[in-house]
């Protein structure tokens, strides 16, 4: 039996399933591995823009993604020369504030994520290099490292 869902319900499936990982990744109250606390998601919180509404970013970006192809490989490219200045930053900050194993498999991870990312980029595979981004950016990308507020 070949199971597959149908596209309007598949994208569904992969908007509810960003929103819950969006949400995973502030859960938590302060940094750790399962809860990053991304900067695109806590500025906005900090800016005063509520919660829930920080739920959608992730499924609105996705969506952008599948539309304009060729922006996902400009935002990972912006995000990736981001991600390098913020770990150079926010480095000994993080060793300090988070500890140097969650530094360290934290750049693992990022790192992780922006290869299979480009890779799946070069083989053409449009719908999970922008879900792989999409899950990226509100995940992990850009983490807090440091003392929060």
């Amino acid at each position: 039996m070949n199971f597959r869902l149908s596209s309007p319900l598949k994208h569904l499936v992969i908007i509810i399933l960003l929103m819950l990982i969006t949400w995973k990744s502030v859960s938590h109250g302060s940094p750790s591995l399962l809860s990053p606390m991304p900067l695109l998601i806590v500025m906005p919180i900090f800016m005063g823009i509520p919660f829930i509404a920080t739920l959608f970013f992730a499924p609105l970006f996705y969506c952008v993604f599948n539309f304009y192809h060729k922006t996902s490989l400009c935002i990972a490219f912006l995000l990736t020369v981001l991600s390098i200045l913020h770990f150079t930053h926010s480095w000994n900050y993080g060793i300090r504030f988070q500890g140097a194993q969650h530094v360290y498999l934290l750049s693992a991870i990022n790192i992780y994520f922006l290869l299979t990312f480009y890779y799946l980029y070069l083989k053409k595979n449009k719908l999970f290099s922008n879900l792989l981004l999409a899950t990226w950016m509100f995940s992990c990308a850009l983490p807090y490292l440091g003392e929060l507020p």
